[in-house]
């Protein structure tokens, strides 16, 4: 996995879906080192289509990749290569992305690192959405970021300029075709009343449209980060000067919004609690206008008997207009886990999903699946299980 790791996601094992199988080779000295990877996938998920303001997705046919990473240390500087490719079947086209990194520890405080990314693309979307083979499309990502780490401050500068035709099907990339601009402040203390930690951070961002130079989004927002006992931590910021635009040619929307977090172990058989909010008027993107709204997320885990974990978490976020919701989502999940003994155990999950759109139903959809395990040694594992989907 270290070897693996860049300045940006250009790896990330997710892109593939249903692996037939693999192989990988991984090689290292003393100051070179490097690993390979074959994955024949027999694909049926979705492949990203980034643009500057939304990401569009593709049908992921099967596909055949082949993903490889060198690296050399010499002393404060740390140098890396990369190379992705992914051949899709029936000659549906491919994506190739190849480019250098490195990363530089100027001294105890100050790091600097940066990225170069050339990708080119002949698997692309039809009418139908479906990928198919075209002329090629070539992009590229830059990549380069400072960072300053004291003991009570931290500080980043971050540049990001990526092409409208650059794609990565074997990484993570939702936006291309923007310049991105993020800066980043924090001072810090420790031992302030009842905080263990307590920092002031500022976060300024910028992203504009590589074609035209229009503001995508861009905001300033203070805020704080504490922790505390009961493996408290504590978050606040306020987004008073946040603005978004949805599309090419929609407004520049002004958002205003309070966001905050909490995560605590309140018990010993309650270990873990973790919720966030974002309540205040917020970018309804696809009518391009703000509605007051509220984003949440609780999760937590539980421990009511020796044997029995619970793992329930709700979502919820609503927008308003006209004295009703015109956009309303609920999302609830229930993970819950028997410890039958040390080799074996019973896992359920629950999941229900409902999605209004101005009074109209879109979605409304249950899943529930149960499995069994039973892990005769450390090297393997059987399962049997079922799963059912409603909706």
């Amino acid at each position: 996995a270290d070897l693996l790791r860049t300045p940006t996601e250009a790896f990330y094992t997710r892109s593939f879906t249903a692996p037939r199988g693999g192989l990988r080779a991984t090689w290292r000295g003393s100051r070179l080192a490097g690993s390979a990877l074959v994955v024949d996938d027999r694909g049926g998920g979705l492949e990203l289509l980034p643009g500057a303001y939304g990401t569009d997705a593709a049908e992921q046919p099967a596909s055949r990749t082949l993903a490889a990473r060198g690296r050399s240390d010499e002393g404060r500087v740390q140098w890396g290569g990369v190379l992705a490719t992914r051949r899709y079947a029936d000659e549906a086209g491919d994506n190739t992305v190849l480019g250098p990194d490195v990363a530089w520890t100027i001294d105890d405080a100050w790091r600097l690192r940066a990225q170069w990314l050339h990708a080119r693309t002949t698997a692309l979307p039809d009418a139908r959405g479906v990928l198919a083979r075209g002329g090629a499309v070539d992009g590229d990502r830059l990549f380069l970021r400072l960072n300053r780490n004291t003991e009570s401050s931290e500080g980043s500068i971050t540049l990001e300029d990526i092409g409208a035709g650059f794609r990565h099907d074997s990484g993570f990339v939702s936006q291309a075709g923007v310049r991105k601009l993020a800066v980043y402040e924090s001072l810090g203390w420790r031992g302030l009343g009842p905080f263990h930690q307590f920092w002031l951070n500022v976060n300024a961002t910028r992203t504009e449209d590589r074609g035209n130079g229009r503001t995508v989004e861009q905001q300033i927002y203070p805020g704080f980060w504490s922790t505390a006992a009961r493996n408290l931590e504590w978050w606040l910021e306020l987004h008073a000067l946040s603005q978004l635009r949805a599309s090419p040619t929609g407004p520049l929307l002004p958002q205003r919004y309070l966001a905050t977090g909490l995560v605590m172990t309140p018990a010993t058989w309650f270990p873990l609690l973790d919720t966030n909010v974002q309540i205040g008027r917020l970018a309804d993107t696809q009518d391009e206008r703000l509605r007051p709204g509220v984003r949440w997320t609780t999760a937590a885990k539980l421990r009511l008997l020796p044997p029995l974990e619970l793992e329930p978490t709700v979502s919820s976020s609503w927008l308003r207009g006209d004295g009703a919701r015109v956009y309303d989502e609920r999302i609830v999940n229930l993970l819950a886990v028997w410890h039958l003994g040390p080799r074996s155990h019973l896992r359920a999950i629950v999941q229900r999903t409902d999605l209004d759109r101005s009074g109209l139903r879109l979605v409304r959809q249950q899943e529930q699946s149960l499995t069994w395990s039973w892990r005769p040694s450390t090297g393997s594992v059987f399962y049997v299980g079922a799963s059912r989907t409603v909706g």
